[in-house]
């Protein structure tokens, strides 16, 4: 994937680390993401075009005649559960941090 899809070449994806990787697949996949909505509402806005003078209720938006799983902004009580309970403070995300960097370092130095 890394060197097909994202277009990495070997050497600089062998001199990448862990966390540096994972952050260029979390925007590669973000980018993706990003991509495929925007074709998706491209299509609604078609879709509303074309089936707009047929409707008897005009005033229905495009949302409402082709809606998308994104659309949906709101979270059930069990997604929002979950998400308050993984909260952490940025004191704790610091030191989590920390910890990564120091186990890539030792794995770097090889000790």
């Amino acid at each position: 994937m890394a060197c097909g899809r994202i277009g990495l070449s070997f050497d600089y994806l062998y001199s990448l680390t862990s966390r540096q990787f994972s952050n260029i697949q979390d925007g590669w996949n973000a980018n993706q993401e990003l991509q495929t909505k925007t074709s998706w509402e491209q299509t609604r806005m078609l879709y509303d075009a074309v089936i707009r003078p047929h409707l008897k209720d005009k005033n229905k938006s495009a949302r409402d005649l082709l809606p998308f799983p994104w659309d949906d902004n709101s979270m059930n009580d069990e997604e929002l559960e979950i998400n308050n309970s993984e909260k952490l403070s940025f004191e704790d995300m610091e030191a989590r941090w920390k910890e990564i960097d120091k186990m890539v370092s030792e794995e770097d130095c090889g000790t």
